[in-house]
């Protein structure tokens, strides 16, 4: 994720202290995330630990967390699945070769294999 992004969660989020390891796309879904975390007053010890692309789809690692957070995580996890990593409009994951994406059609290669969206 480019620094401005990265910037602007860390000065709106302070549970947000590492850079996000993952591409543009998902800066909003991150974004709306973070704000749903925020509504819930997390814990004072509540912080992210890594934020990630794994298989396609964003992961979100933090310390202790409520329920109410964990629910928030799992849900914009699945939503990683049907939105473009790269500009944020609606995916689909595929297989690029060994590595899962989520893409939308102007970012896909055209010569890989497309996975059914099964995520929520």
């Amino acid at each position: 994720m480019n620094k401005e992004f990265c910037d602007l969660l860390k000065m709106n989020f302070g549970f947000i202290n590492v850079e996000p390891s993952c591409r543009d796309g998902w800066f909003l879904l991150l974004w709306e995330l973070c704000n749903n975390i925020k509504a819930t007053n997390p814990p004072n010890d509540f912080e992210s630990t890594q934020i990630k692309e794994k298989f396609g789809t964003l992961r979100f690692y933090t310390t202790r967390s409520i329920p109410e957070i964990d629910k928030l995580i799992d849900y914009a996890e699945t939503e990683s699945g049907k939105v473009c990593d790269w500009c944020g409009k609606d995916g689909t994951l595929y297989d690029s070769g060994g590595c899962v994406r989520t893409r939308c059609y102007n970012h896909q290669d055209p010569r890989k294999v497309y996975i059914s969206n099964t995520l929520g």
